[in-house]
């Protein structure tokens, strides 16, 4: 993996809080995939580039054994302390080791990370731990939008705004990375059989402009402009957005109290060995 950005604490713990869940229809649609021509126990399942976790207790209710795997011992550490799932664990490994047997594992799952993989690699591994008939899904999301249902004319602002913050004032701050996500992984084509992609997927929830804002904290390309200009400048860029947001809107609420609906949209690759 060529990039390390989500390894500190505070960055871990904002990761936990404010990054994207997969809606409950993604996770169906993978099971539903897997059990068209899989038809043993669902024993195992690996969420491969977990983070903190957003993802890997989805898979609890499916499987009898679920392990989640970063590269980050402190987004591990933020996956462990908030896991109420019992049948979950989770281990320091990067994407391209699974720490499990010859074809004993059911799916692996990859959200919003494979970017970041050594793809060959990691297919490899796939290929010899996944049972016959086992799946490799791979998902993300593009960057959210913002919706403000009390006057949705202002909507087009609102999206301006992010994008000001997204292409231009952090632009040149992106690794290429980045793009294949933009892309929704069109380059990406997994090399087992049945490979399929869905782009029907989305997830909406309320959230607050002092939310939006802590969640491009977790943006790569924001932490890139800190590591150049430092934590203060970083901060003021923040702001500035912020009040982009709250001017578009015209009200008397704090941040904290103004909300929005979030909308993100995603899209899931799969296919089976």
């Amino acid at each position: 993996m060529a990039h390390r950005y989500f390894e500190g604490k505070v960055h871990a713990m904002l990761y936990a809080k404010y990054r994207t869940v997969p809606p409950s229809a993604l996770i169906q649609r993978m099971i539903s995939f897997l059990k068209e021509k899989y038809k043993g126990p669902l024993d195992l399942a690996y969420d491969v580039g977990c983070g903190s976790g957003q993802s890997t207790g989805f898979l609890a209710p499916y499987f009898k054994r679920v392990v989640g795997t970063d590269i980050s011992a402190s987004q591990i550490e933020q996956a462990e302390n908030k896991s109420t799932d019992k049948n979950v664990t989770y281990i320091v490994s990067p994407a391209e080791n699974i720490p499990e047997k010859d074809k004993t594992v059911q799916m692996i799952s990859v959200s919003q990370a494979a970017h970041w993989f050594d793809l060959p690699k990691f297919y490899d591994e796939g290929k010899r731990v996944l049972t016959p008939g086992g799946v490799c899904c791979l998902y993300g999301y593009e960057f959210p939008r913002f919706r403000w249902d009390k006057d949705p004319s202002l909507n087009s602002s609102l999206d301006e705004a992010l994008d000001q913050l997204y292409d231009g004032d952090l632009r040149g701050y992106w690794a290429a990375e980045r793009k294949i996500v933009d892309n929704r992984y069109k380059e990406f084509s997994i090399p087992y059989n049945d490979f399929t992609r869905d782009d029907t997927l989305y997830h909406e929830m309320p959230t607050s402009v002092s939310d939006i804002v802590n969640y491009c904290f977790t943006w790569s390309g924001y932490q890139n402009f800190v590591k150049q200009h430092g934590e203060n400048e970083g901060i003021k860029l923040l702001a500035k957005f912020q009040d982009r947001v709250m001017t578009v809107l015209d009200v008397s609420t704090s941040p904290e109290d103004t909300m929005l609906t979030r909308r993100t949209s995603f899209f899931l690759l799969m296919a089976r060995v």
